[in-house]
């Protein structure tokens, strides 16, 4: 969309230091991948256009005993989710080789229209992924033990591939709309 701005299922994405590169796919529709879109950027602010339960961040540690590896997160239209006690919930975390899965389980705002994660990076940690779901995040935790994160999304926006190409076509009025208005 510009100003370091795209996009995506379910709201948009602002990565600080996103850079389009220039080729088909970019001059004619700004089409880029979430990977490219966030690798440079040490902030990251998801939005969230619809009522969330559950926050997925997912981080690669690149560098193992990196000292400097860290990230934050902060809510906003949203907030952790708290115990009996009033003490927030530790995230679920779910690891694979480098991958950390951290599955957040947060609470909307009840006067809040969106909900915006926002990540702080610092070191060899690169952002994956942040993904937001309505489901319980307990429910959400246990499904990602048995499949991967792709298995989550729609199939056609996981892996679009290269044979996708997204493009403007002039609108076409049917012939039917054309003989109504002229009565």
């Amino acid at each position: 969309m510009g100003w370091s701005t795209c996009l995506c299922r379910g709201g948009s994405v602002y990565s600080e230091s996103a850079r389009l590169r220039r080729g088909p796919e970019s001059f004619k529709a700004g089409w880029i991948g979430a990977r490219e879109f966030v690798e440079n950027s040490r902030l990251v602010t998801t939005r969230f256009t619809q009522a969330i339960s559950t926050v997925l961040v997912i981080v690669n540690e690149n560098a193992p005993g990196d000292a400097a590896a860290d990230f934050s997160l902060s809510l906003e239209g949203a907030s952790v989710a708290r115990d009996v006690a009033g003490e927030d919930l530790a995230p679920v975390v779910l690891s694979s080789g480098a991958r950390r899965i951290l599955v957040y389980s947060v609470e909307t705002d009840a006067q809040a229209q969106a909900a915006s994660v926002k990540i702080i990076r610092d070191g060899s940690i690169t952002i994956v992924g942040v993904m937001a779901s309505a489901t319980e995040a307990s429910i959400v935790a246990a499904r990602l033990t048995e499949q991967s994160t792709d298995t989550l999304l729609d199939a056609a926006l996981s892996n679009p591939g290269e044979a996708v190409a997204v493009r403007f076509v002039k609108a076409r009025r049917s012939a039917r709309k054309k003989s109504k208005r002229r009565s």
